[in-house]
């Protein structure tokens, strides 16, 4: 209920901007206008610095600001079901989860009964 009550106070719509830096729980944007010292908002249990350049969704308000989130990219390196999550940093590692219990780990795939199968079995 956080997105529908920020957006109450809003005097402006959200706005996409590219990240210029990023770091210790805020981000700076750079588009149409500059938003300096925005801060993050993800699910509780979720903590991540994003990418510079990532576009940011940010949500101006009366003399503040918050980015709601960051756009997820996808390059075809992957596919994913309805129901799965991917977590992924900059530098290539991966983590999936599987509606089917497995859990793919950089590539090596981890059955819901702790079978590990064998590098590229199961590759994204």
């Amino acid at each position: 209920m956080l997105l529908p009550q920020l957006l109450k106070n809003t005097t402006s719509s959200p706005v996409a901007a590219p990240i210029t830096q990023a770091g210790s729980g805020y981000i700076h944007a750079s588009g149409e206008d500059e938003f300096h010292h925005i801060p993050l908002c993800a699910p509780y249990g979720i903590y991540s610095i994003p990418s510079e350049n990532a576009q940011a969704l940010i949500i101006p308000m009366d003399n503040a600001a918050v980015c709601a989130g960051v756009l997820s990219p996808f390059n075809g390196d992957f596919e994913l079901e309805p129901g799965e999550l991917r977590l992924y940093s900059g530098g290539g590692a991966s983590i999936v989860l599987k509606n089917n219990g497995d859990v793919i780990i950089n590539g090596l795939t981890i059955t819901k009964n702790g079978t590990i199968l064998e590098s590229g079995a199961n590759e994204l």
